[in-house]
């Protein structure tokens, strides 16, 4: 891995200011080419890593689980049940959960095999990972007309374990932008069973993925792009536990008139009780990346603070909670060497001081990251090298 550090000021700094990286991409990882990795983690040392193997229309999903936050990884295991049958890109990639009580669970898009259209589904185990139930559809199962827009799930556990998914489903206009419907259930015994669905918006941008997360309160948060015409802003909906919408409100008015969809949703992070961080790329006046605060009761809490300085053509933020400070990540290029694509991630602490920037990787991109503890976190992230697309993973300790 290629690493270093640059200040706001574009200034080097060693990487020992705030952080130590270990590499810990496991072995079975090394040789083979793979693409759109994701990570969940949770405070008990549990990790799920899920990535993609294969091209075009023939696609597998893998799953490999560590119990000793991210220092080793086991065997991976395929989750689609038919050979080549996963959906899968950049913001689109597949995604997993790790609930309260020893469960996991991922969701995709599948490709049918009557036809070239995709359906959502999922799996959930309650046992760690030992075992996984059956595939199980989310959505209404029906083909949109004349549209690829239906998927790019997120998923959150709450506290009693139940878990909360939400998805797209939309058709593409004959003229004009395209709009989706964002759906959102709960199932309450882990993922096994869907009981019914309902819609939190008719105004969602189709290609930017939604964000969610459960807090200690039972309240599910979710961060999604809303869109008016050719006008976009970064929205943040507020959930009951049985998935009732008792908030939904734009975090910054941009209107940014995009004339072709990002494909880059926002990110959330909690810090406590109904509150914490939204991040954002916005291509509307300073364009950027930018992080708030939120809180349950309003949404924005305070003013947007642009975060991408030292950077190039930052896009793409993720946040991980690390207890009250958040991670935040970005795939982005180096002020001082623009040729290099690097993930440059920094911490955010609760008195808003920034750490320096560090970076990862070489040719890198597809970033994401996980925070297992107040010090630890991991990121996980494609690198380039020759004509192969390689999935690398590190381990985040801060000093």
């Amino acid at each position: 891995m290629a690493l270093g550090g640059a200040t706001g000021c574009g200034e080097p700094h060693h990487l020992e200011d705030w952080v130590s990286v270990r590499e810990v991409t496991p072995s079975f990882l090394l040789p083979i080419e793979a693409s759109d990795p994701a990570l969940a983690a949770d405070a008990h040392g549990r990790v799920a890593l899920t990535y993609v193997t294969g091209s075009g229309t023939s696609k597998d999903l893998w799953l490999s689980i560590s119990q000793d936050s991210g220092v080793t990884f086991a065997s991976a295991m395929r989750m689609n049940e038919r050979t080549g049958s996963v959906a899968s890109f950049p913001e689109g990639r597949p995604c997993a959960a790790l609930g309260p009580s020893g469960q996991i669970a991922v969701a995709w898009a599948e490709r049918r095999a009557a036809d070239s259209s995709a359906a959502i589904v999922l799996r959930a185990s309650g046992d760690g990972g030992a075992t996984f139930g059956p595939p199980v559809p989310l959505g209404h199962g029906e083909r949109p007309p004349d549209s690829a827009l239906y998927g790019l799930p997120c998923l959150t556990y709450l506290p009693d374990g139940s878990l909360f998914a939400a998805w797209f489903e939309g058709s593409r206009p004959a003229r004009g932008p395209r709009v989706a419907s964002l759906y959102g259930s709960v199932s309450p015994d882990g993922g096994m069973t869907w009981p019914g669905s309902r819609r939190l918006s008719d105004d969602a941008c189709p290609c930017c993925r939604p964000v969610a997360l459960g807090d200690v309160e039972g309240r599910l948060v979710l961060g999604y792009r809303r869109r008016d015409g050719d006008l976009l802003d970064p929205a943040l909906a507020i959930l009951d536990d049985v998935g009732r919408v008792t908030l939904d409100t734009v975090i910054s008015n941009e209107r940014w008139l995009a004339v072709a969809c990002p494909a880059e949703g926002p990110a959330l992070s909690a810090s406590g009780p109904g509150s914490g961080r939204y991040a954002w790329y916005t291509g509307s006046g300073d364009a950027g990346v930018y992080v708030v605060a939120w809180r349950a009761d309003r949404g924005a809490a305070g003013v947007p603070r642009r975060l991408d300085d030292s950077l190039a053509e930052a896009r793409s933020p993720r946040l991980a909670a690390m207890s009250r400070a958040t991670l935040v990540a970005v795939d982005a290029r180096p002020l001082r060497d623009s040729s290099e694509s690097v993930i440059a991630v920094r911490v955010l602490d609760e008195t808003g001081t920034l750490t320096p920037w560090t970076f990862l990787g070489a040719e890198a991109s597809g970033g994401w990251i996980a925070g297992t503890d107040s010090r630890t976190a991991l990121a996980c992230w494609i690198e380039r090298g020759g004509e192969k697309d390689r999935v690398r993973v590190a381990r985040l300790r801060r000093r």
